[in-house]
């Protein structure tokens, strides 16, 4: 590894450094667009080279060796070549007086280095990449549906998808991936390298913040990919059309509704479908695009402090083995305690 996160300089001081005030400056820069087409562009021109079947092999050090030079000159050209040392000297020292694992306030910040200490973590964020091309590349070609070449969904088509979602087992085509004592992920896998993804999460939220952390038009206040979200139709007191801004620049319209005591007393549901206005009908999303949300929340544990969400997404890593799902995934996952650490801060819950 390069020396920037690797082999330090001795005479680099770093124990008067201040990490949080740091992290947050590392923060503004991995979350800055050009950084993330940086890094995106890097992965999408190496993917190729790296075999789905195939663990390790020098040819992926060799690229792995050349994206930790990528990442830590873009540091660098922010913060200064010897504060990025200083800042990866603290981070290692604040890591192992935590067990090695990040407090949710810092864990956005120091994602960015998981792939460049970490080979198995770029491994598998390659490998994501790479599937989601596969699934691009199989539409090629495909005939046309109803909206540029995508399937119409309504809302209450993908609110009947919940149905039954919690109980279905291998007997219905789904594959464990995932089991933790706080996580479950199930993979339900598809042609052309798509997959449905069914992941439980408990989160220490009651269900209705949960729900209003996973559909709220404040969510910009603590998902740290968002940059606002706007209101362009109003079409009940539990549904609406918004368009969601990221901070990469892109968008999309989106139609969101929650339904509670759905799909059975005690439980909420909500689903987020890619909308077109001028049809004012739901589409699937193709690859790489935004695809229809909807999950499961109930409470959970003695107390009801906690909720269960079982979300099911429609994603294009069809093709990764599940050990390589599971990295990817669990990778998504982690960020959760951030996001509901900031969600708490936002809406001032002790």
């Amino acid at each position: 590894m390069a020396k920037t996160c690797g082999a330090v300089e001795e005479t680099t001081s770093h124990a008067d450094i201040d990490l949080d005030e740091c992290m947050t400056d590392v923060w503004h820069v991995v979350t800055n667009p050009e950084f993330k087409r940086l890094t995106r562009g890097f992965l999408e021109e190496h993917c190729d080279a790296f075999d789905l079947q195939e663990e390790n092999s020098l040819k992926y050090t060799s690229i792995h060796h050349q994206y930790v030079e990528v990442v830590e000159t873009a540091l660098a050209q922010q913060l200064g070549q010897k504060r990025v040392e200083s800042i990866c000297l603290a981070l290692e020292d604040f890591l192992k007086q935590h067990g090695g694992r990040a407090p949710a306030h810092i864990a956005e910040s120091i994602s960015v280095f998981q792939p460049l200490w970490d080979f198995e973590a770029f491994r598998v964020e390659i490998l994501a990449v790479k599937a989601i091309n596969m699934a691009r590349g199989a539409q090629v070609g495909s005939s046309p549906a109803n909206i540029s070449g995508t399937a119409s969904v309504d809302v209450n088509d993908a609110l009947r998808r919940l149905q039954g979602l919690e109980a279905a087992g291998p007997e219905h085509g789904w594959q464990r991936f995932m089991e933790s004592k706080t996580r479950v992920g199930d993979v339900l896998r598809h042609a052309d390298s798509k997959c449905c993804l069914r992941t439980s999460v408990v989160i220490d939220l009651q269900t209705d913040e949960v729900i209003d952390m996973m559909t709220s038009l404040d969510m910009a206040a603590w998902m740290p990919h968002l940059e606002r979200i706007e209101v362009l139709q109003e079409c009940g007191d539990t549904e609406v059309v918004t368009r969601v801004f990221f901070k990469s620049g892109d968008s999309y319209v989106c139609r969101t509704r929650i339904e509670p005591d759905f799909p059975e007393e005690g439980a909420v549901s909500y689903v987020c479908i890619p909308w077109d206005l001028d049809q004012d009908v739901g589409f699937e999303g193709e690859a790489g695009q935004a695809k229809v949300k909807a999950g499961i929340c109930r409470a959970c544990g003695d107390d009801g402090t906690q909720s269960l969400l079982t979300t099911l997404d429609y994603a294009d890593l069809g093709a990764l083995l599940n050990a390589d799902l599971k990295g990817a995934i669990e990778f998504r996952l982690s960020k959760i305690p951030a996001v509901v650490q900031a969600y708490r801060e936002a809406k001032d819950i002790a």
